[in-house]
């Protein structure tokens, strides 16, 4: 069986995929109404927008109260005053530019909400305002135009993403007994991986798309004829896979008794990429918060699991989340992880630490080279139950 595919997952993995190149970090061509972005949160700052006068009527104000109670004026009275009582105006507003280098190929912009009054014009004509905007060949200037206070993570995206998605319907056929093999349009043949086979659903596969070929060519080859498999592991997003096991077994307390039976698991209880919770701001607070629990676990990939049977038969749960970072510089990187209630952390294949007993959250200072790694997070439960 063959099919040919059009890779239309571009959006939806650059949408996953954090700027290389925060505005935070650019100094902007032009700049209009104080818009200015903090380099420690990404995120866009508030500023007063009171007008001058009615400032400075509300300072004289102060100043006549202070004196009439012989206070000392104190300078940030006025920024202690509620915006009702005349006080400051704090909102993100105004307009920056900035230059367009070759390498900006796509411009992206997080928020919690939509606001209409937000603008992105390139060269100076506006273009549909969105999360990932295209950057056209040989434009010079951006400019964005903001009136949202939760605008964070606005910035350049330097390079598409390397890993597609794609579903394929097989009436009649077992996916599971067939081996999807995908070359580009020229003929080279490129990685490619099941994400879920299952009798009477769409089989879904991820491929190698880092040439940013539009189309591709899949082949669907049976089990039985052994295609010879080709080497690759996706290097881009977040992927998530939940394993199970019969009952607990105490290999699992060790980095290559974990390994050896995640590749003996036949057992897949799950597979995807994580949903992201709700944002928080904060210097020491993560933009994009993974929730690990987002994950609907399945007996056979179909229904829910019932969880109060699987609970009571204790199958034993473990899971790996991988994720690949491109790292900007060569230097000392601080980073925070939670992992319950059993695990494994690895970078680049190799144990940064355990994590047993009570211990679920630990900092790190690892010196990290510049370049592409990656982070796996391996969980496990003792007792069996949900991890």
């Amino acid at each position: 069986m063959d099919g040919k595919l059009r890779n239309d997952g571009t959006y939806p993995a650059l949408l996953r995929m954090p700027p290389q190149v925060y505005l935070a970090d650019l100094k902007p061509l032009k700049v209009t109404g104080g818009l200015a972005f903090d380099p420690k949160t990404k995120s866009a700052i508030k500023h007063d927008i009171r007008k001058p006068k009615e400032k400075a009527a509300t300072i004289a104000r102060e100043k006549e109260r202070y004196k009439q109670a012989k206070t000392k004026w104190d300078p940030k009275a006025y920024g202690r005053l509620a915006e009702k009582a005349g006080g400051p105006i704090m909102r993100v507003s105004g307009s920056a530019t900035y230059a367009i280098k070759p390498e900006y190929k796509y411009f992206s912009n997080w928020s919690v909400a939509y606001y209409p009054e937000n603008k992105i014009l390139i060269d100076g004509k506006p273009v549909p305002y969105q999360r990932v905007v295209t950057i056209p060949a040989g434009a010079k200037t951006l400019t964005i135009e903001v009136h949202d206070p939760n605008l964070r993570q606005a910035g350049f995206i330097t390079r598409g993403p390397d890993v597609a998605r794609a579903s394929i319907c097989v009436p009649g056929r077992d996916p599971s007994r067939l081996v999807p093999i995908a070359y580009r349009l020229g003929g080279e043949r490129v990685g490619c991986q099941t994400v879920w086979a299952e009798a009477g659903k769409p089989m879904r596969i991820f491929f190698d798309s880092s040439s940013a070929d539009e189309d591709y060519w899949v082949y669907l080859v049976d089990k039985a004829k052994q295609p010879a498999p080709l080497d690759w592991e996706p290097q881009a997003e977040l992927f998530e896979e939940v394993r199970s096991l019969d009952r607990y077994d105490p290999k699992l307390e060790t980095l290559d008794g974990f390994e050896k039976l995640w590749k003996e698991s036949a057992a897949i209880m799950g597979r995807g990429v994580p949903l992201r919770g709700r944002s928080r701001s904060g210097p020491n607070l993560a933009a994009r918060v993974i929730v690990r629990s987002s994950m609907t676990f399945r007996s056979k990939g179909s229904d829910r699991l019932n969880v109060p049977e699987a609970l009571a038969s204790r199958p034993a749960w473990f899971s790996r989340l991988s994720a690949t970072f491109q790292i900007p510089a060569t230097d000392q990187y601080r980073f925070f992880c939670q992992l319950g209630p059993q695990g494994y952390l690895l970078l680049d294949g190799q144990l940064v630490a355990p994590f047993l007993g009570k211990t679920n959250r630990r900092f790190f200072d690892i010196e990290i080279e510049k370049g592409r790694h990656r982070f796996e997070f391996l969980q496990y439960a003792r007792a069996g139950q949900n991890c």
